[in-house]
């Protein structure tokens, strides 16, 4: 279940930064910053666990939240670049 929101997370986070950036047609540095917000904001616990606090039992389930949501966000970005056009 963890898995599956933290995909639904990584592509709701690249839509509505595409979605930003061809509503308000931003230029290429503020695209830059608008993307690395999004990465930033793509992982839900925002890196802010110390690795060595985190129990042994939970550590797949971290990783997961970790990792999953900003690899999505990547490959969703990627797709939404080239297939997503906002207003015509």
């Amino acid at each position: 279940m963890a898995a599956v929101l933290c995909v639904g997370w990584g592509c709701l986070i690249a839509y509505l930064t595409r979605y930003l950036i061809e509503w308000q047609h931003v230029g290429i540095i503020a695209k830059v910053v608008i993307y690395g917000a999004a990465a930033y904001v793509s992982d839900p616990n925002y890196g802010l666990f110390a690795e060595d606090t985190i129990p042994d039992e939970v550590r797949i389930k971290h990783l997961t939240v970790s990792i999953v949501p900003f690899v999505t966000f990547l490959i969703a970005s990627i797709v939404f670049a080239f297939f997503m056009k906002v207003g015509g």
